[in-house]
This record gives C-alpha cells, sequence and structure tokens, in this order.
C-alpha cells in the first residue's frame, strides 16, 4: 500500500517533537534548579552578611561597654584618689591646727582649714546679708547639704567630692545653655582657687594666708580682664581644668614655667614662688583648652595671665632678671603670632639653650621680624623648637637666620605680586622695585661687614632708580649693624613703593599702621633729603617703644631724635630742632596751639 512521503515521516517528526519538548522541559528545569540554587545561595550570602553584621555590632556593643566601664572605674579611681586627697589635706589641717593651739608656732602658720574656713564665711556672710547666694543655694540644691552647713568645719571628704561632681556638671553641661550671674561666676572662682590652694603642702614658716591671698589676687586681675560673662564663664571652666591638675597630677612632673625659673633662679625658689609659678603655668594651659573651642583670637584675659606668669618667672628672688626676653615674648602673643601656651614652649627651649637673655632676645627678635610661626620649619623638615635642640647653642643663631634669609629671598615673585595687587601699581613701577630690591640683595650677600658708615654717602637727592638702590643699601646696612637682622623683602619693597609713589612731595606724617621698620628707613630717607618728619603714633606708650627701640639706628645714620612727650626738662625749640620727633596726635595739636600758632616756631606742622 503507497503511503505519500509526508504521512511516511510524520511518526518521525513526531518523535522528534517529543524528544525537542523533553529537551525544553529539562533545560527548563534546570534553569530552575539553577535559579533556586542561585537564590539558596543568595539567602545563604544575605544571612551570612546579617549574622557578621549582628556579631560585628555586638562586638561594638562590647567594646562600648568595657571602655564605659573602664571609663567608670577609670572616673571611680580619680574620684577615690581625690577623695583620699582631700582626707589627707583635711587630716593634715587637724594636725596642724592641734600643733598651733598646742604650741607657740607663729600667727603666720595656719591651717588649711583656717584659710578656706575664712574664704567660705566671707560666702555665708553675704548669704545672710541676702546678697549673692546664688552659688550656695545651687550647691546645697544639689549636694543635699543645707545652706548654713556649708562650712569646711561640717563638711566631710564625701560632701566636698560631691561638690566637686557639681561644680563639673554646671561648669561643663548646664551653665553652657544657661551661664549664671557674673557675681555668681566670680564666686565660683574664688572658691575653686582656695581649693587650689588647699592642695598646697606647706611647711612651718610658710603662710598659707599669703599664698592664698596672691594667687586669689591675680585670678581678680585676670577676671577683670574678661570682656563679658561669656568670658569670665571660660576663666571659670579653665580655673575648674586648674583644680583638677592639683588634685591629680600636682608634683607629678614639672611644668615647662617651672623648668623656665628653675633655669633662671639663682637661689632655691620658695614654696610660694613655686606654687604660683605652677598655678599660672596650668592655668595658661586651662585656658588655651577652654577658649581654643569658642574662639579662634587670643583673648585678652590669656595675655593677662601669661604677663603674671612672665612677670613672676622675672622676680624669681625680687630681683628682675630676663626682662627683655620675656618683653619680647608678649609681643609674639600680642599680634597673635603664638598662643601663650607655644609662647612658654618656645621659651622654655631658649632657656635650656642659652643662658645669657641678649642670646634669647636675639631669637625672638628675629621670629617676630620674619613673622615666624609655630608650624614654621626649616629645610629639613624641623620645627623651630626641634631646631634649636639639633643644632645647639653655638650654631643655630647663624644657621637660623641664614635659613630665614633664604626663604625670604625665594618669596620675591609672591611679594611683588601681592604688592602690586594691594597698592594697584603699573607694571613698571613693579619692574623698577624688583630690580632695586634685586640689587640691594646681591649687595647684602657681599656687604663690607666692620666698614665706617660714611654719612656723605648716604644722600638721594635726584632719586632715580640708582640713588634709590645705594640708599635702601645704606640703610638696610645699618639695621643690619644696629639690630642684627637685614630687612625683610616685604619690607624693601614697601619702601621702595612709598619712596617711588611719594617723592613728588614731602612726607610729614607717618602713621602707626606701617611696620616699624619701614617707618625708620622712611624717615632717614625724608632727612637725607633735607627734611624734617614729625611721626604720629596711637599713643604715648608706642611714641616711648618707638623711640627707644630705633635711637641707635638713627644714631648709626648720625640723625637727631627727639620726643614731644614729657618736655618738663626740655624747651619747645630744643625738642623741634631734631630731625625726627616722635609723639601723639593730642602731643602734636597742643604743641601747635601752644607754640606755632603764637608764632614761637620755625617747623611746619605736620599734616
Amino acid at each position: 500500500m503507497y503511503e505519500c512521503e509526508y504521512c511516511f515521516n510524520e511518526p518521525i517528526r513526531e518523535e522528534e517533537m517529543r524528544r525537542e519538548e523533553r529537551r525544553r522541559e529539562e533545560e527548563r528545569k534546570r534553569r530552575e534548579e539553577e535559579r533556586r540554587r542561585e537564590e539558596e545561595r543568595q539567602r545563604r550570602e544575605e544571612e551570612r552578611r546579617r549574622e557578621e553584621e549582628r556579631q560585628r555590632r555586638e562586638e561594638e556593643r562590647r567594646r562600648e561597654e568595657e571602655r564605659q566601664r573602664r571609663e567608670e572605674e577609670r572616673r571611680k579611681e580619680e574620684e577615690r584618689k581625690m577623695n583620699q586627697r582631700l582626707q589627707e589635706s583635711h587630716q593634715l589641717a587637724r594636725e596642724q591646727h592641734e600643733k598651733q593651739l598646742s604650741s607657740n608656732i607663729s600667727e603666720e602658720y595656719e591651717s588649711k582649714r583656717d584659710v578656706l574656713i575664712r574664704h567660705l564665711d566671707e560666702f555665708e556672710a553675704n548669704y545672710e546679708s541676702g546678697s549673692d547666694s546664688e552659688l550656695l543655694e545651687i550647691l546645697s540644691l544639689k549636694c543635699s547639704i543645707p545652706v548654713p552647713h556649708l562650712s569646711l568645719t561640717q563638711l566631710t571628704a564625701d560632701e566636698l567630692g560631691k561638690i566637686l561632681s557639681v561644680l563639673d556638671q554646671l561648669l561643663f553641661d548646664e551653665w553652657i545653655s544657661a551661664p549664671p550671674s557674673l557675681s555668681t561666676l566670680q564666686h565660683t572662682q574664688v572658691f575653686i582657687t582656695e581649693l587650689c590652694a588647699l592642695s598646697l603642702e606647706i611647711s612651718e614658716g610658710v603662710s598659707l594666708q599669703s599664698i592664698s591671698n596672691h594667687v586669689q589676687y591675680l585670678v581678680e586681675s585676670i577676671s577683670q580682664s574678661a570682656c563679658n560673662v561669656f568670658e569670665s564663664f571660660l576663666l571659670t571652666q579653665a580655673l575648674y581644668l586648674n583644680l583638677m591638675h592639683f588634685f591629680t597630677d600636682y608634683g607629678s612632673s614639672d611644668t615647662d614655667a617651672v623648668l623656665i625659673a628653675k633655669q633662671w633662679a639663682e637661689d632655691e625658689l620658695s614654696t610660694e614662688r613655686l606654687f604660683l609659678i605652677e598655678f599660672l603655668s596650668t592655668l595658661t594651659s586651662s585656658l588655651h583648652n577652654a577658649v581654643g573651642r569658642a574662639s579662634v583670637f587670643i583673648l585678652k584675659m590669656e595675655i593677662q595671665c601669661l604677663n603674671h606668669l612672665l612677670s613672676t618667672l622675672t622676680h624669681p628672688n625680687g630681683k628682675e632678671t630676663h626682662s627683655e626676653s620675656t618683653e619680647m615674648l608678649l609681643r609674639l602673643v600680642h599680634t597673635n603670632q603664638w598662643t601663650p601656651t607655644e609662647a612658654v614652649t618656645l621659651l622654655k627651649a631658649l632657656s635650656q639653650t642659652y643662658t645669657e637673655d641678649v642670646s634669647i632676645t636675639e631669637v625672638l627678635t628675629l621670629v617676630q621680624v620674619y613673622d615666624i610661626s609655630p608650624e614654621w620649619t626649616d629645610e629639613s623638615g624641623r620645627s623651630l623648637i626641634l631646631a634649636i635642640d639639633f643644632a645647639g647653642p653655638e650654631r643655630f643663631h647663624q644657621d637660623f637666620q641664614k635659613t630665614l634669609r633664604r626663604k625670604d629671598e625665594s618669596s620675591l615673585v609672591a611679594a611683588l605680586a601681592e604688592l602690586q595687587m594691594l597698592w594697584n601699581l603699573d607694571d613698571s613701577v613693579i619692574d623698577i622695585v624688583k630690580n632695586i630690591t634685586t640689587g640691594v640683595l646681591q649687595y647684602s650677600e657681599n656687604a663690607p661687614k666692620d666698614a665706617p658708615f660714611m654719612k656723605d654717602s648716604f644722600q638721594c637727592v635726584t632719586l632715580n632708580a640708582d640713588d634709590i638702590q645705594n640708599t635702601l643699601s645704606q640703610l638696610c646696612k645699618a639695621v643690619f649693624d644696629t639690630k642684627g637682622w637685614w630687612p625683610t623683602v616685604s619690607q624693601m619693597l614697601r619702601w621702595c613703593a612709598l619712596v617711588l609713589t611719594e617723592k613728588s612731595g614731602v612726607l610729614q606724617l607717618v602713621g602707626v599702621e606701617e611696620d616699624p621698620c619701614v617707618t625708620a628707613m622712611l624717615a632717614a630717607t625724608q632727612v637725607c633729603m633735607g627734611n624734617k618728619l614729625d611721626i604720629v603714633l596711637s599713643c604715648d606708650v608706642h611714641s616711648e617703644e618707638r623711640t627707644k627701640e630705633w635711637s641707635d639706628f638713627y644714631k648709626y645714620l648720625g640723625i637727631s631724635l627727639n620726643t614731644n612727650m614729657k618736655k618738663t626738662n626740655a624747651s619747645y625749640r630744643d625738642v623741634y630742632e631734631a630731625d625726627i620727633v616722635y609723639g601723639t596726635i593730642n602731643d602734636f595739636v597742643s604743641d601747635y596751639f601752644q607754640y606755632w600758632h603764637r608764632g614761637d616756631g620755625n617747623r611746619e606742622p605736620s599734616a
């Protein structure tokens, strides 16, 4: 029987279709299995990640608990040590008090408790009179101690510990958002200061009352320099940090200031002097920590604290010493170049390197002239203090000066660009200034060392570029010969700019805002041109400082100098016969109405 080809192959096709269908089904199942396995793998991976995250969080929680536990143990240990120290101080006070009652020792020998009772009695008297009682009320409320019982005769070491804990909470938590009155802050300062005095271990013949009165006077002086309640609050915080130092770390190691004092003192320092230096030194650091969180500027009370510290250092046993270096150090702080803490650290390094005050002053002068900050490093990457230790006293000053000169000269291009932008000078003027300054720098490399100054060679009449360069070279050489340092690139550029822009007229008035070195060189330039110059400054202090500081420079150039202040022993004519007169605007105005207005003077007033 005949079958067509299609019918004949149909079973084959059906078989192939069934095989294809089975293959597709198997492929689908395989893919489904792979998908299921992938999902299972992802699920397990997610579970693993979750488990790891849980373990990590558990580990972090465990570490945090461990940290908190250690912190709590440390706090309890510090509190235990503090309470133990307070208990020992109380015991010592009782023993000293009993000894005083049973013997005929000097009336000046008093116990710590007697001193603190006296000051707390002042608080109680204020409370009874109804004024300034806020501090006592706060302490009474938070410590659960009745106000009448807030006396050291009744307080235990535990109660004093509670008071300190309350002060900590107030100063670093509650009072930050809601500061108290200025009176309350001042009472807190007195109380904390007395607790600092309590920590001092004294021997017979030492008056704790005298020490307490002295340190209270210093704190009051610093407190009065605070400009507002917020600054007074920062001072109170710093005093509390100071207190913690005296309860926990006092005597463990010498501060930088104490090391300086021991280096400078010819005789053994007294207990009172050492305590005052330690107190002011740690207060300087504590103020830096408290103020640093609130202000980028150095506050007046920080400078006042440093001033008291330096004054104490320079009078170790009633004799003044190292006054020039400490005055220079204060200038660095006044100009915000160095913080008080950084300044004391620098002074310690210098005092351990140099025994003579003049050597310390020379280094500090270079720091001021070249505007050196604590972040400065030399060409080897060493900081200033490390460079002092590395070079030693014989080489450091010379190496330091050479390094500063090289760095300063390398800044010529940048300084010219800044001068052009600030003064809006033409490119032609900038080119002249650059050529003059470059010529002076080349001259400085081979300047005659001991060549006598010839006044006839110091002339600048025509004021062409060569004359200006020669004049600047002579002026810079005069500064170096009298001051020991060469004027900076910035100072030379400013002098050039002033001479070139003002050469058409006579400068009769120089303002206080100008750099003192630039002012002195510019004044000398005017004198050599045949003019007399009045230099008007903002206050008598500036006039006295500038006259004293630059008198040797003017004398070297053969220029007469005077000041119109305090003319009790000098007539008007004697004062204004000088080539240069320093003074304040009030002095010049007063002299004008007294002398020029009447026609008694032959000198034109400044304008």
